[in-house]
């Protein structure tokens, strides 16, 4: 998606000014061709083909919807964005108000990225078409960012003046004037959150199942879903088979990988489809025209070399199926997001900025590449961003607020990786949809951790899943005195990374 909108109609957008950024687009990502809708004197909007899963829809009264990316909810072209779930970016006009609506998901994970300039606001899915239309400078900060911490999240880019739009970002263009707001951020429900272990269980199970049921149970649709030897996949995969889904699933490296012998072992436990994807062993032949779309779509917010690896996965699997399912997200079911508190996880309101910016967002690295060492003001950057997302949610628990950073930190990892696959197939993140978030979310942080939340949940959808040791080491069941042994290099794995993020942390190794 491209578009201009005027803030207030003084200077309504041209033709000609849509067409100059649409063909910056399509140098970049391809002439797939698109249609455009007009906002009356308001400013245009072009979709392209190109952008899996976009659709326009008209109405009589020359109103339109425009849906980039998977957006589940009402089907008629009258749907207001609080209405939709999934990954998506969003437009609608109302011709009746002389209205328009441009917006994001309500986790921010489908890139939208704007800027604005002489009273008119530019539009993409595309931040380095943005950036050639506009010819906007380096943003020396947002570089070093980049380059420091291998990855952007939240409306940090590259260049000055362009933005990546945060979570739940609705602007509404009128003749009266423009105004930017946040439709929905992530509230606690306070019913779950006094929930015993049972209950919690039996809770985040309904919602989650009834909610993929809902968007993605569509018999005749088939889909490929992720999964590793971790955890987030192994339940996302049981859930969405609880929900009826038709899935195949695939495991991603060589007959060696651990990721590789447990993907397997669960698919076999469980009766799936399964397949091993691995490079291919004329990769120096193909890799340099993946090189090239990834970096038209990787909005340089990823790692080129490494987003060519991922594309040609999703162009393998596209073969097959044209929708792909990815556990991230799954995290937030347990302790992850505020492991490196250490012993004060859940235990106060304060949050350690330091440790998390130093264990989660910045890791060792050889500085002497730069001419001048960025990782203070990177480092006080990072923090600053964090410190005010989680400020809304300063009167709980840090395991809260650290929920709350933890998702807008994924804007830059699986966020990323989702916005720069869409031009090889719809990927999914069926943990970031609000209902399943939220019951997570609220699910008190005792029943969390050491993945006592996952264990169950699991166990309780198919004990022959649940049984297969993950990559961490030890089975996926509850922990009981009968089978506690079994837990050994469960528990010898966590002590390892601990004593590697206290070394990271004290001697940056």
């Amino acid at each position: 998606m491209v578009g201009i909108a005027s803030r207030d109609g003084s200077r309504p957008s041209t033709d000609p000014e849509l067409g100059a950024l649409c063909r910056a687009y399509e140098r970049l990502r391809g002439a797939a061709g698109g249609e455009r809708a007009r906002a009356g004197e308001l400013g245009s909007v072009c979709v392209f083909g190109a952008d899996a899963g976009a659709e326009l829809t008209r109405s009589a009264d020359g109103s339109w919807v425009l849906r980039c990316g998977n957006a589940h909810g009402p089907a008629n072209g009258a749907a207001n964005v609080e209405e939709l779930e999934g990954q998506f970016v969003w437009a609608r006009y109302d011709a009746q108000r002389g209205a328009l609506q441009i917006a994001n998901d309500p986790f921010g994970m489908r890139s939208l990225f704007v800027a604005e300039r002489d009273g008119l606001v530019f539009f993409s899915t595309s931040a380095l078409a943005l950036a050639a239309h506009l010819r906007a400078r380096p943003d020396v900060l947002g570089v070093n960012v980049f380059l420091r911490a291998g990855f952007h999240f939240g409306t940090r880019t590259n260049w000055e003046e362009i933005e990546r739009l945060d979570p739940a970002t609705r602007f509404t263009f009128t003749p009266q004037g423009a105004r930017r707001e946040t439709y929905w951020a992530p509230r606690i429900d306070e019913r779950v959150r006094t929930l015993g272990l049972d209950e919690a269980v039996e809770h985040c199970l309904s919602v989650a199942s009834d909610a993929y049921r809902k968007f993605y149970a569509e018999p005749e649709r088939g889909a490929w879903a992720d999964l590793t030897g971790g955890w987030d996949s192994r339940l996302m995969t049981t859930l969405l088979a609880r929900a009826g889904v038709n899935f195949c699933t695939s495991t991603t490296g060589d007959e060696r990988s651990p990721d590789v012998r447990v993907g397997a072992r669960v698919a076999n436990a469980a009766g799936w489809d399964w397949k091993r994807l691995d490079i291919p062993a004329d990769w120096a032949r193909i890799m340099p025209g993946l090189v090239a779309l990834a970096l038209a779509w990787g909005d340089c917010h990823l790692d080129a070399l490494q987003l060519a690896e991922v594309l040609w996965g999703h162009l393998e699997k596209a073969r097959q199926h044209q929708q792909l399912f990815i556990g991230g997200g799954g995290e937030h079911f347990r302790d992850r997001a505020w492991q490196q508190e250490f012993f004060d996880g859940g235990r106060t309101r304060r949050v350690n900025f330091g440790n998390y910016v130093d264990m989660r967002l910045l890791k060792p690295l050889d500085t002497s590449v730069f001419v001048r060492d960025p990782t203070a003001e990177v480092r006080d950057d990072l923090g600053a961003r964090m410190r005010a997302r989680a400020e809304p949610y300063s009167q709980y628990l840090n395991s809260t607020q650290l929920d709350v950073m933890h998702a807008y930190k994924n804007t830059g990892h699986f966020g990323a990786y989702l916005s720069a696959g869409a031009g090889a197939i719809p990927a999914e993140l069926p943990f970031y949809l609000r209902p399943v978030f939220t019951a997570a979310f609220s699910t008190s942080h005792r029943h969390r951790g050491s993945h006592r939340l996952m264990r169950c949940m699991i166990q309780a959808l198919d004990p022959r899943i649940a049984a297969v040791p993950t990559e961490a080491g030890g089975p996926a069941t509850p922990i009981g005195i009968r089978n506690s042994y079994r837990f050994l290099p469960y528990y010898a794995t966590l002590g390892q990374r601990a004593v590697n993020k206290l070394s990271q942390r004290t001697l940056a190794r």
